[in-house]
This record gives structure tokens, C-alpha cells and sequence, in this order.
């Protein structure tokens, strides 16, 4: 998985285009393709999942959400403590990513050692 997966394993930030998954840096994230197609700007359709390489303590994931389409770049902050594993055992945050609004969005993760840079486009 962190071999195929599209994007990246430099800590950048990675333009998410039409992809379900994709890597930066420490992080894998998806299904982004299901989140964009499902929006609607309400409390239902916020489902990211944040795969970390090195889960550690699974302490919990900070997530800066900016809005890029505004002259000051507007932030929201989010924390998961909640986890969850896969059928194969690999550790996960299941996420209720709320964005406001459509637009063009950073989503930044770090937990421990972790770090990714995801820019999406609602």
C-alpha cells in the first residue's frame, strides 16, 4: 500500500485531483474521491480515513483544514482520538472531515512522528 498508493513519501503537499487515496509524506488518506462526489456540506458525508506509517501510540491526530480560495487563508482545526483497524490490522482514524463550504482546501494531518499535506478541490 505505501508503495502504490499515488502521491508522495517527501513531506509535501499533494494535490489529491481524482484520486480515492493518496500519500504524502507519512500519511495515506481516502477515499477522497467518495468524500467529493458525496458533499454536500453537512455532518453526513465527512468520512476521511488518515492511514499513519508509524501509528506509535496512536496519539491523537491533529488535522488544519484552510480554505485556499479566500484572500487570508481561513483555518479550521479538527482532533481524532478515535482509532480503529482494518480486517488486515492496520491501524486508522475514521474522521468527520466538516468543510463549510466548496472551494479549494489544505488539509494538513501530523500525529507523532507523522506528517501529510493533502489539497483538495470541492
Amino acid at each position: 500500500m505505501w508503495r502504490t498508493t499515488q502521491g508522495t513519501r517527501k513531506r509535501m503537499c499533494v494535490d489529491v485531483g481524482s484520486n480515492v487515496n493518496v500519500r504524502s509524506g507519512e500519511f495515506i488518506v481516502g477515499n477522497f474521491a467518495s468524500y467529493v462526489r458525496g458533499w454536500d456540506g453537512g455532518p453526513e458525508q465527512t468520512k476521511l480515513y488518515y492511514i499513519p506509517l508509524y501509528p506509535g501510540k496512536m496519539s491523537p491526530l491533529r488535522l488544519t483544514a484552510e480554505n485556499l480560495n479566500t484572500a487570508t487563508p481561513q483555518a479550521i482545526t479538527f482532533n481524532f482520538s478515535q482509532r480503529a483497524w482494518t480486517q488486515a490490522g492496520i491501524n486508522f482514524y475514521p474522521s468527520g472531515t466538516r468543510l463549510p463550504v466548496r472551494g479549494r482546501w489544505r488539509l494538513t494531518a501530523s500525529v507523532e512522528k507523522n506528517w501529510g499535506c493533502f489539497e483538495l478541490t470541492l
